[in-house]
């Protein structure tokens, strides 16, 4: 998954999102709830602060 850093720049995301594999998709939907069982709570943190991750959660939500 390019476009996806666990060290620094958590979601910086440099692809269109909209044209990810559902793979993609899945892995980037379930990441905060990875990185918190993982106890990686300043990454589960940053993630949660990301507006385009927020974005792109809502938007994956909405049908």
């Amino acid at each position: 998954m390019s476009g996806i850093i666990v060290n620094g720049d958590l979601f910086n995301l440099m692809i269109d999102l909209n044209n990810l594999s559902s793979e993609d998709t899945e892995y980037i939907l379930n990441l905060p709830y990875h990185l918190a069982t993982a106890g990686m709570a300043n990454e589960f943190h940053e993630l949660l602060t990301e507006f385009e991750f927020i974005e792109y959660k809502n938007s994956a939500a909405t049908p």
